[in-house]
């Protein structure tokens, strides 16, 4: 969301990638690291599906520190591949690996032993990845045509966005550690987020109905809200959703 780039790329090795229509499928998990050049800090000399990458100090990299020594001062990083975060978590405390992006659940095992450990948990505060539910009224997907129809008016959209408790999924399922947000864009994108640019829709039941009967739906004796051609939502009037 911040930029369009593309990192510099070593044309006399591309080049007939390029020309023959299979560019950006050149590079793959089955490349020798030797055939793979770039410009970072750091060169692949070693890849084991699965199970690790080694990483040496790329002796080409260009930057510096302030007295002059090239940088990065770490010669070699061995890399572990752990899918599972359950695993991670049990070799971080197992002195396996070095260090664990901490998980909201954590917390409860992680808090207690940090001196018997001898590690340091930091909140770094919002992070720039963030989950978020996108609407596309427009979709080409199997939705019935219904359904879209109730997407495609803006206070229908409105109406879920109150339905939705914020604050107490961030206290459930993230221990309170994340940030309620009402865009695509995070408290962490200091460029571009503005805490009162976007407008902000708290959990409110009753003006969720509200918006609803607005836009023509109406309440049926079984408590469930029907939109004009009478299909009934998911919406339960009794200030729950079905």
């Amino acid at each position: 969301m911040q930029a369009v780039g593309q990192p510099i790329l070593p044309k006399h090795i591309l080049q007939p990638y390029v020309e023959n229509g299979t560019f950006t499928s050149a590079w793959g998990i089955n490349t020798p690291p030797e055939k793979l050049i770039g410009t970072g800090p750091y060169r692949l000399v070693e890849y084991v599906i699965g199970q690790y990458a080694v990483y040496e100090r790329n002796p080409n990299y260009w930057e510096k520190d302030m007295k002059g020594q090239k940088i990065p001062y770490i010669t070699k990083i061995k890399a572990q591949i752990i899918g599972d975060p359950d695993v991670r978590l049990i070799k971080f405390l197992s002195g396996e690996i070095d260090y664990y992006g901490v998980r909201p659940t954590d917390l409860p095992e992680l808090l207690p032993k940090t001196k018997e450990k001898n590690f340091i948990i930091y909140n770094l505060g919002a992070t720039l990845p963030h989950y978020f539910c996108g609407v596309q009224p427009e979709s080409k997907a199997p939705i019935p045509e219904y359904k879209l129809n109730w997407f495609r008016n803006k206070k229908f959209r409105q109406a879920i966005s109150y339905a939705v408790d914020r604050e107490g999924i961030i206290n459930i399922a993230y221990n309170g550690l994340a940030y309620p947000i009402y865009t695509a864009v995070t408290p962490a994108n200091r460029r571009l987020f503005d805490e009162d640019y976007y407008p902000k829709y708290p959990f409110n039941l009753k003006k969720a109905k509200q918006l609803l009967l607005e836009i023509g739906f109406k309440e049926g004796k079984d408590g469930y809200l029907y939109d004009r051609e009478g299909t009934q939502t998911p919406v339960y009037t009794d200030n729950k959703l079905g």
